[in-house]
């Protein structure tokens, strides 16, 4: 299975007295997402499933997503995504996903540079923006997995 994680691009701060739940991307965080999904798509990336943190930046990353690599399912919202959640709890989720070739994940840290820590072993820098692709060739609790790429906003 291919897992491709996006990392929501900037976002605006939130508005006085409102949710953090809420806060939208930037200009400069929808060309952050735009780019990197563009250079992903010509690097081959083509989802059967995204997942997605229900906050509203997260929603708007994956939303920017499907529309470049065309996608044409529907974007399911996670709370197992949201940025305080178990990695763990989310590799298992993924494990239940056996039909799917090609999973994206559009999130926050530090969930998901503690996924990419479990299934690599190791740390890798994820700015707002990124997009990497990890290659899992089984599904088991203890995944041996092997980082295929890593785009950074230019």
């Amino acid at each position: 299975m291919e897992i491709d994680i996006l990392r929501h691009g900037a976002s605006l701060p939130a508005e006085p007295g409102g949710a953090d739940t809420d806060r939208p991307l930037s200009e400069q965080g929808r060309a952050q997402v735009k780019d990197v999904v563009e250079r992903a798509r010509d690097a081959g990336a083509k989802p059967s499933l995204i997942l997605a943190s229900s906050y509203a930046r997260a929603v708007e990353t994956a939303a920017i997503a499907a529309r470049i690599l065309g996608y044409s399912g529907t974007i399911v919202e996670s709370r197992s995504l949201e940025p305080d959640r178990s990695p763990f709890d989310l590799w298992d989720a993924l494990r239940e996903r056996t039909e799917e070739s090609e999973i994206l994940l559009v999130g926050h840290l530090p969930l998901l540079g503690d996924l990419v820590s479990i299934l690599l072993g190791k740390g890798v820098g994820i700015t707002p923006g990124t997009m990497l692709r990890i290659h899992v060739p089984e599904l088991v609790p203890e995944p041996a997995a092997t980082l295929q790429w890593v785009l950074q906003p230019r």
